[in-house]
């Protein structure tokens, strides 16, 4: 799970950080609410799926 996590977390992190980048670069604020929401949403995917392959198992 560990290595899973790190293959969707390292993008979707780069692209956070590319998404503030190119907002500020052409003067735009950007939108902290709905990044903030993004990210907990997949975290709490992440978390979702890694609970229910756990109970899976058995």
């Amino acid at each position: 799970m560990n290595r899973a996590f790190l293959i969707i977390l390292a993008p979707t992190a780069m692209v956070a950080i590319g998404y503030v980048i190119v907002l500020r670069a052409i003067g735009m604020e950007p939108g902290y609410w709905r990044l903030g929401g993004a990210v907990a949403a997949l975290g709490f995917g992440l978390w979702f799926i890694g609970k229910r392959a756990k109970s899976a198992k058995g």
